[in-house]
């Protein structure tokens, strides 16, 4: 009889972990599925004129605890899936594909929105990184609210020129990939051009998600309120009776603010990945970001010569602006070198090249002289052996 070979424990434990995972992240759609449910119920009885308090803050009650608590137990269980994969690939040698599990969210606009648009982070380096530029960008709005109010600027006025300037970038950002996607393909070397492939897949991929489910609902909505607008001829038009107002305006409005909210988040992480150009080629990621940011800088101080002036002083205006370009240089700088550093080039493709080196012995003088005496002196230190050939590059495990 033969007997099947044992499991590996470490294996067992990541299997485990993403089980768990599955089962909370199931737990917290219906979670989140239910108080939905619940919030579009009571506002369609209301509008009917029945009751339903007795129903609706039972669910609430239990609901948003419940949602809350399940989200913090998936994040510890993400936490440490991510942990035990990378204890494999550590092990293996070959990198794990380790998804965050606590992204996506009904309910959360912004979380639905990293979970779909964000690109995925594959060592600590890298997720270091995003952290960073998200605290840098965050630090930079509050410094920036701060200075400029001490000249009347709210912090609404901010706000909307960031909104503005993010939509600007992207739009840019739009406009270039189509073009130096093409001449990098064209400009790497023919055999390593059919790694592209799937980088394009996942572009066209996020470029759809994003069309259907920011541009054409938004486009519809626009489309809706300008066609009531137009048809009410500037008097009031009773287009549905009374009693379901309340049900479809409280509708309509969670969702042009969910809407919104989900769209805000959309344009953000266009504009901070370059239109996700990282997921075709990682080096285009910190070369685009920091041409948009020394293109936008440009515009900021060209309008700034040419319209009239706002309250905030030149001189300190010039000093955030510039700030804020120096900082994203500085970080476009260090994650272009580190991932130079993994073994990605311009001319090889967008997966990592690895060194195939032998290790060459150092030859201590003491050590040396002993095993001379003793006859056991390394024959590529003295010369017996030729040394290896220089290290060849070559694609790692995971790109044969």
């Amino acid at each position: 009889m033969i007997r099947p070979l044992p499991l590996d424990p470490l294996e067992n434990r990541f299997q485990r972990a993403a089980q768990d995972r599955w089962r909370l992240r199931l737990g917290v759609w219906t979670t989140e599925g239910v108080l939905i449910a619940a919030l579009l119920i009571a506002a369609v009885f209301g509008a009917l004129g029945f009751s339903v308090q007795w129903l609706l803050w039972p669910v609430l009650a239990i609901t948003i605890p419940l949602g809350i608590g399940l989200r913090v137990v998936l994040a510890v269980a993400d936490r440490r899936h991510r942990y035990l994969g990378e204890l494999i690939s550590e092990r293996n040698g070959v990198p794990v594909r380790v998804r965050p599990a606590h992204g996506i969210s009904i309910v959360l606009p912004w979380q639905l929105a990293r979970a779909l648009f964000r690109p995925y982070a594959v060592d600590k380096e890298t997720r270091t990184l995003e952290r960073v530029a998200f605290w840098r960008s965050a630090s930079g709005l509050l410094t920036v609210s701060i200075a400029t109010g001490l000249y009347q600027k709210s912090v609404l006025e901010n706000l909307t020129e960031a909104s503005e300037k993010t939509f600007w970038t992207a739009l840019l950002a739009l406009c270039v990939v189509p073009v130096v996607l093409p001449l990098l393909f064209f400009a790497t070397h023919r055999r390593f051009r059919g790694r592209f492939g799937a980088g394009f897949s996942r572009l066209g991929g996020r470029l759809l998600a994003g069309l259907g489910t920011v541009v054409i609902p938004v486009a519809v909505a626009v489309g809706c309120i300008v066609a009531l607008w137009a048809g009410s001829d500037g008097e009031e038009t009773q287009v549905i009776t009374e009693g379901w107002q309340y049900a479809v305006g409280l509708t309509a409005f969670l969702f042009v603010g969910w809407l919104a909210g989900y769209a805000l988040c959309f344009v953000y992480w266009a504009a901070r990945t370059a239109m996700w150009t990282s997921d075709v080629h990682p080096l285009l990621a910190p070369v685009i970001s920091a041409a948009l940011a020394v293109t936008m800088t440009g515009i900021e101080f060209v309008g700034r010569w040419t319209t009239a002036q706002d309250p905030v002083p030149d001189e300190l205006s010039y000093a955030l602006n510039l700030c804020g370009l120096v900082t994203t240089l500085a970080l476009a700088f260090v994650e272009y070198r580190h991932l130079r550093g993994t073994g990605i080039g311009w001319l090889t493709g967008p997966d990592p090249l690895e060194q195939d080196t032998v290790p060459i012995p150092r030859v201590e003088p003491v050590t040396d002289r002993l095993q001379a005496v003793q006859g056991t002196a390394d024959p590529i230190v003295h010369g017996l052996t030729p040394r290896p050939r220089r290290p060849v590059r070559r694609h790692g495990p995971g790109n044969p």
